[in-house]
């Protein structure tokens, strides 16, 4: 096989980008998708790679990278997110997949441009750890904790009349018990936010996003673009208010049965925090989810508070960060603010 990469021209190659996106990646690519991940977003157009088999002219592959803009130790840089990765079945070894890859960090590379970072699967690990390039690898953690136990009895009680009987015991105590912390934070208002971002949400990140060693740019242009006006996914933003001043908030996306909020942001304030995730718990309750999750980066300087207010570490998957001075080096210690909603799309 004669391969090749090249880099893709967004207006000529969309056809084939979302095609082969379609068949080997998302059965949600489509021309809505694109437009809105590769044209649409604020920070500036994404940057793709096609793998081209010269014998044939088959597309064997898609590498994309998106770009963000991120505080690192206090200073706004320009940053990647990597995603979109995908191989034609018939070229899945790793010398293909390597190949695109390698290319894709050779550019990102090659212009400085701060850092760059990606939510691997476990199969992609195996591409990064050939290509000899450094950066940091740690985990993204689901925290959890239950709001409803109707699966958990049902998987240990198999009596259906028991197991109804068990639940609604098991679901009334855990009401209370969650409900009464709720009811607790009385100088904290917290409520479903239904605008769009506005300049209070571009002052909270300059304040917060500042503070951490790496922490994405939160403006409220991202904001609205990534969550309000996203065509593939519709999430629910929740404020919490100290009078009228925004403190922090939560973005959240729910499946049949759980609720995952995937950007927690705002000013680390205990009471805040935990009047915002009761009022989440109690969001979730009434919509008759099972769990609620957040997944974030082990190092997040959440992690332990979260710990604290009732969320346990369930799985992990990995994380990659590469640039601006931050990879290869020990990660103990370090505060990164990274969520699940600062992944491609």
């Amino acid at each position: 096989m004669d391969l090749s990469v090249r880099k893709a021209d967004l207006e000529v190659d969309k056809p084939v980008i979302i095609k082969t996106l379609f068949h080997h990646l998302t059965p949600d690519s489509n021309e809505e998708r694109f437009d809105w991940l590769y044209t649409k977003n604020p920070f500036g157009p994404a940057l793709v790679w096609l793998g081209v088999d010269k014998d044939n002219g088959t597309v064997f592959g898609v590498a994309s990278a998106f770009p963000r803009r991120v505080f690192v130790n206090g200073t706004i840089e320009d940053g990647w997110v990597l995603g979109d990765f995908c191989i034609h079945e018939r070229y899945r070894s790793l010398g293909p997949a390597i190949q695109l890859q390698r290319a894709c960090l050779a550019v990102i590379n090659s212009r400085n441009s701060g850092m760059w970072y990606d939510f691997p699967s476990s199969s992609m690990m195996a591409i990064y750890q050939r290509l000899r390039v450094p950066f940091s690898k740690i985990s993204v953690l689901r925290l959890a904790k239950p709001i409803r136990v109707d699966r958990k009895v049902s998987a240990y009680i198999k009596v259906p009349f028991l197991a109804s009987g068990a639940t609604s015991i098991a679901n009334f105590v855990l009401k209370r018990l969650q409900r009464a912390k709720f009811l607790k934070h009385k100088d904290v208002t917290v409520d479903v936010y239904a605008d769009e971002c506005g300049e209070e949400f571009t002052q909270l990140s300059s304040k917060v996003g500042q503070q951490h060693e790496v922490c994405l740019e939160r403006s409220a242009t991202y904001l609205n673009w990534r969550y309000v006006r996203n065509p593939l996914c519709r999430y629910v933003l929740i404020t919490a208010r100290r009078g009228p001043s925004l403190r922090a908030y939560a973005v959240c996306r729910s499946t049949e049965e759980d609720m995952t909020v995937v950007d927690i942001f705002g000013y680390e304030d205990v009471t805040v925090i935990q009047a915002l995730l009761d009022y989440v718990t109690e969001h979730s309750r009434v919509r008759g989810m099972m769990t609620l999750s957040i997944p974030l980066v082990e190092n997040h300087p959440w992690r332990s508070l979260l710990q604290q207010l009732g969320f346990e570490v369930r799985e992990a998957r990995p994380f990659v960060l590469g640039g601006a001075g931050l990879a290869g080096s020990s990660d103990a210690g370090r505060r990164w603010f990274i969520v699940d909603g600062d992944r491609d799309g």
